[in-house]
């Protein structure tokens, strides 16, 4: 996939879960400053200069002028070193904030003859939270070093990353940095391509669900019980007012006595999960349900009441995703109708890393009237 040197966007495929984006190079991108080193080298060919120039002396002059040559030589072969390059970016489309995952980046060299050395890829996040980067600072960032690229040579590298909350984040550049060969400079160049990741909710706590079936009251442990469902259940023997055409034959004959065939009930349990997010001056985060929540063992923004919130949901959402409950939200001014499984999860927690602060004017809708009701709010 070749690269245009222009600032438009080549828009990544998705598949598979990851967003590909092949990432474009802008014209004059091209900066440049002085390492560390490279300030001490420079001052001290200054000084070699004047010394030179004072005294007249021949060695001295010849001194220089290798001293100047390095770093004329530095920056030709930085800026050789950082042509013909190619970036593509693979990203997952969704992660859980503060868990770790793994951005992949592939480049690829497409000079003929000479290899590329010694590159820092540096990507530059935006998201929730982003603070203004300093002057000195625009080079930090999530990255991964390669230290060499051969002419039409393909290498892919990794690098661990976690989003420090939730929300849509946005990969929208990427530099690519070198201090080949001597380490006088920084040379970088600078490639345009954006991919969007959302950072689910990270789920704060872990609830034990009361509720075992819908319409069969409450109770600890979920468990299969009889009804009228289309799945074998059990083998009983025959009571009173029993619908005779679900005798089991065989059985009755191999026992001799009528048995009936006993079907399980297949009605899944309901809950909906009312989230409260007008926090008004409150500070303190509650539901109405016990749970093990620890304000030590959650993330640095806990003090956020709606991050709490959020997060406390986000934990009542899964427990009962993995209970096999048909589960459903509701929050101010919005919801999410019932549905169960991977897919409504998903869709639920989508909704929460998106979610923002409501108006106390706006009503909560009911988003399941069957369903078990368990609302997470600010305390009243």
């Amino acid at each position: 996939m070749k690269m245009h040197t222009n600032e438009s966007i080549k828009r990544g495929k998705k598949g598979s879960g990851f967003l590909l984006g092949a990432l474009d190079r802008l014209k004059h991108s091209r900066r440049l400053r002085f390492t560390r080193a490279g300030k001490w080298f420079f001052w001290l060919t200054v000084a070699m200069g004047v010394a030179a120039v004072n005294s007249g002396n021949n060695m001295l002059y010849m001194l220089v002028s290798v001293q100047l040559s390095m770093i004329i030589i530095s920056g030709i072969l930085a800026d050789m070193n950082l042509k013909g390059l190619q970036i593509e970016r693979y990203v997952p489309s969704r992660v859980v904030a503060r868990e770790h995952f793994l951005v992949e980046l592939t480049i690829e060299c497409s000079k003929r003859f000479v290899p590329s050395f010694a590159l820092k890829l540096v990507d530059i996040v935006q998201g929730p939270g982003a603070l203004k980067r300093k002057r000195r600072e625009r080079t930090k960032g999530p990255c991964a070093f390669v230290s060499r690229v051969g002419p039409g040579e393909k290498i892919t590298t990794r690098y661990e990353l976690a989003l420090p909350r939730r929300g849509l984040f946005r990969f929208d550049r990427l530099l690519v940095l070198t201090s080949f060969p001597f380490g006088f400079f920084e040379t970088w160049i600078e490639f345009r391509g954006s991919s969007d990741i959302l950072a689910l909710p990270y789920p704060a706590g872990t609830f034990k669900l009361p509720l075992v079936r819908s319409g069969r009251g409450m109770g600890h442990i979920p468990r299969a019980a009889p009804g009228r469902g289309n799945d074998f259940f059990a083998l009983r023997e025959l009571k009173p007012g029993d619908d005779i055409r679900a005798m089991a034959h065989k059985a009755s004959a191999r026992m001799s006595k009528p048995i009936m065939i006993e079907m399980e009930d297949n009605a899944l349990p309901r809950l909906e999960i009312t989230l409260d997010n007008y926090l008004g001056n409150r500070d303190k985060a509650v539901s109405n349900v016990d749970d093990n929540y620890s304000h030590d063992a959650y993330v640095p923004y806990a003090a956020d009441p709606m991050e709490r919130l959020v997060s406390r949901a986000a934990a009542l959402a899964g427990e009962a995703s993995r209970q096999g409950f048909v589960i459903s939200l509701s929050v101010r001014g919005g919801m999410a109708g019932p549905g169960f499984g991977r897919p409504q999860l998903l869709k639920l927690l989508s909704l929460m890393a998106l979610l923002e602060q409501g108006e106390r004017t706006v009503s909560i809708p009911r988003a399941d009237p069957l369903a078990e009701r368990i609302v997470i709010g600010m305390e009243v």
